[in-house]
């Protein structure tokens, strides 16, 4: 009842139980940044709220939708440096 945020692990399951089906992609490349991000040991509604967000917002496959200026959590700021750092090790 008084929780105010849940663990990586936790919210890696809900994210697949919960947004996996409608946006597989993303939750399969999120859950894995968060498993080896270092920052976050838990996270709050706000940030599981900006997650379906930017889901619905931005594309994944062109990055440039993205701006950092809006007010995204800083995890997903982190998420997108992390994409475009393994993009470009492609």
């Amino acid at each position: 009842d008084k929780q105010r945020s849940i663990d990586i692990e936790t919210i890696c399951e809900l994210l697949n139980v919960v947004l996996k089906s409608e946006f597989p992609t993303q939750v399969n490349l999120l859950t894995e940044y968060l498993k080896v991000q270092n920052d976050y040991r838990a996270l709050n509604i706000d940030h599981w709220r900006n997650f379906y967000r930017f889901f619905k917002e931005v594309s994944l496959s062109d990055l440039r939708s993205y701006d950092s200026s809006q007010a995204w959590p800083v995890i997903l700021d982190n998420f997108v440096e992390w994409l475009k750092e393994k993009e470009e090790k492609k």
